[in-house]
């Protein structure tokens, strides 16, 4: 099933992204169900640039899904006028709920990902080709103060 046969009130409806956290790995405890997200960050420091984080995840969070829907994660540079966004990579996955008031969990891996120079990053969370978020990632050299 795909997004767009998702309804609620006879109109077609988007996922709510309820939650969005970068982080170094994703565990969900097999006896309980719970999800423990390890290592949350909100900023990359690096003694030196270009810089290679080889495995990082991104938790989501999300309601107003139904069946098995397809969700792409793209990680942009953005320089400082930002005018000219570069695709640096990308995952993805498939939430799944047979309820769309439920909430549904994903988790995006990402690997050897080289971030070129320092500046920001943005997570561009997407469904059908929309836009359902995007998470800022300010790369910084060590040292020096996050803007």
């Amino acid at each position: 099933m795909t997004m767009s046969d998702s309804t609620h009130n006879g109109e077609s409806a988007k996922p709510q992204v309820l939650s969005m956290m970068l982080c170094d790995a994703v565990w969900r405890d097999p006896s309980t169900g719970k999800t423990f997200i390890q290592g949350g960050f909100t900023a990359l420091t690096a003694p030196e640039f270009p810089c290679t984080l080889a495995k990082f995840s991104a938790y989501i969070a999300m309601t107003q899904i139904s069946g098995a829907v397809p969700i792409n994660l793209r990680l942009v540079f953005v320089d400082e006028d930002g005018s000219d966004p570069k695709d640096i990579s990308s995952a993805q996955a498939k939430v799944d709920s047979n309820d769309p008031f439920a909430v549904a969990e994903g988790e995006f891996l990402f690997q050897d990902v080289v971030f070129e120079r320092p500046g920001e990053y943005r997570f561009v969370l997407e469904c059908d080709g929309d836009t359902l978020l995007e998470r800022r990632l300010v790369a910084i050299p060590k040292g020096v103060r996050q803007p």
